[in-house]
């Protein structure tokens, strides 16, 4: 395998160049930055729903959709960028995709460690030091190769990040500038300063040659390289491309007609927000697109599921995309078929199938109060099952979040009726600094809290402010199943 170590590169070839390897055939890893900044969304996204593109063009920064899934990131030559390319057959490749991150991520944590920064693998792909995310990095097929790219963050521009985003409005442009920076970190901010670049790239060098064996070591990009990478400029550059994805505009149900109506709707899972929409005619799908910042693998077969639900009935979603993840072996991290269905208006099952209600029922429908809706943020997946079994078997809908960047995401789409709140998930005092956020936005002010912890056990309890916390209750972890519905009742009966 060949190390190539190639340094700064323009932010194209920052890129092109890893897509092209498996193209040609060749396993390798890069390490690499951009020359110039730029924006690179993930494999699954609508450009036009993650990117505030306007602005973007404004200031002349140039937006890329790879062929590996995730989010929407603000690159420059600030990250450090490593790009593993390597074949299935290969002998170092782990079954499972959460053995294969933490196979290959023991290089830049073990890079981290070396400069004195105390990081640690979290699944599915990140990593983390002092409570906070250090290193972004995703993975894909393409061909008979899996890909890995992520980066040593030595700095980052937080408010930039914020600006390139798509949000509502400026004061949510503002929170996620704040959770950005309680979030995620560097190496600047962790140590004071930077070591040079230089001792940066061979410490990654010698830190991933532990990791895949002798390396050698290439400096340049060869003519076949270069013609590949020119070749996939014709297609990744064009606005063909970045809009590949393209999805009607974001609403809920909108009725065509008696009978037809268009869907647009959102579902955050744990493994990332997934985006839906559809053509629904007397309960049954058309044209279904799906989006979102998750990973599906192969990612090919995305277009295919799409395909595969076309004529299903939406109370059968979930059934039908189960047989399709048994049938294609499908692995999408942090998302079931169950979220899909969630996403596409589906019933999990065991619930009684939704359908299209008729004008009268409508109209008296909106006499009546709805479900009320109860947010769980919480980073314990098995807290928050057991709460929603205990919710939703009392007549509640529940959505969830599982760090303080998704809860202000899901306060956004699901508009909660009441917010369950944890105290300790990516930082120490995260959903403190949550609650904080949402007293001071008159959208959310009013939006009843209770936070659920059990700090007050730990030793991070001198930790909690002596200051009033704007909360409306405290549940103190673990919680009786009666106590829990009795305080929520205190609030929505």
């Amino acid at each position: 395998m060949k190390l190539n170590r190639l340094e700064t590169v323009s932010w194209q070839d920052s890129q092109l160049l890893y897509h092209a390897m498996p193209r040609l055939g060749r396993e390798g890893l890069n390490l690499l930055c951009p020359a110039s900044p730029y924006v690179c969304i993930g494999y699954f996204q609508d450009v036009e729903q993650e990117v505030d593109l306007e602005m973007c063009r404004r200031e002349g920064i140039p937006v890329f959709r790879r062929e590996v899934g995730g989010g929407a990131v603000y690159l420059d030559g600030e990250q450090l960028f490593y790009q593993l390319v390597i074949h299935k057959d290969n002998p170092l490749v782990p079954a499972g995709w959460e053995a294969f991150y933490r196979r290959f991520l023991e290089a830049p944590i073990q890079a981290y460690r070396a400069l004195g920064i105390p990081a640690q693998y979290r699944p599915v792909n990140d990593i983390i030091a002092n409570g906070r995310k250090v290193s972004g990095n995703g993975a894909a097929e393409i061909g008979d190769y899996y890909i890995l790219v992520g980066n040593l963050i030595v700095d980052f521009n937080y408010a930039m990040m914020a600006r390139v985003l798509k949000v509502p409005d400026e004061k949510f442009r503002d929170k996620v500038h704040k959770t950005l920076q309680e979030n995620l970190s560097t190496i600047q901010r962790e140590l004071g300063s930077a070591p040079p670049r230089e001792e940066l790239w061979d410490l990654l060098a010698r830190q991933f040659a532990e990791v895949l064996g002798p390396m050698e070591v290439e400096t340049e990009v060869d003519a076949a390289w270069r013609a590949e990478t020119e070749s996939l400029a014709q297609t990744f550059l064009t606005d063909e491309w970045l809009y590949a994805r393209r999805r009607p505009a974001e609403g809920r149900k909108v009725t065509i007609r008696s009978g037809v109506q268009v869907w647009h709707q959102m579902h955050k899972a744990p493994g990332g927000l997934i985006r839906a929409s559809a053509e629904v005619q007397e309960g049954v799908l058309h044209a279904v697109a799906l989006s979102g910042d998750f990973f599906f693998y192969p990612a090919s077969e995305l277009s295919e599921l799409e395909q595969a639900l076309e004529g299903v009935r939406v109370e059968q979603v979930e059934q039908a995309v189960a047989q399709f993840y048994a049938v294609h072996k499908i692995d999408s991290p942090g998302v079931t078929p169950a979220d899909l269905a969630r996403a596409l208006g589906g019933q999990a099952q065991g619930t009684a199938p939704e359908r299209v209600a008729t004008p009268l029922e409508m109209s008296k429908a909106k006499e009546e109060k709805r479900m009320a809706k109860i947010l769980i943020v919480d980073d314990d997946p098995d807290f928050i099952l057991v709460c929603r079994l205990v919710l939703q078997a009392e007549g509640y809908e529940v959505a969830e979040a599982h760090n303080g960047w998704q809860a202000m995401e899901a306060i956004r789409t699901e508009r909660p009726d009441l917010i369950m709140l944890d105290v300790m998930m990516s930082t120490t005092l995260e959903g403190v600094n949550v609650s904080k956020a949402l007293e001071s936005d008159p959208q959310t002010k009013d939006v009843p809290v209770i936070m659920v912890s059990s700090i007050a056990t730990t030793e991070y309890a001198s930790e909690f402010p002596e200051e009033r916390v704007p909360i409306d209750a405290w549940l103190s972890k673990p919680i009786q199943p009666a106590v829990l519905l009795k305080t929520v009742k205190r609030f929505l009966g």
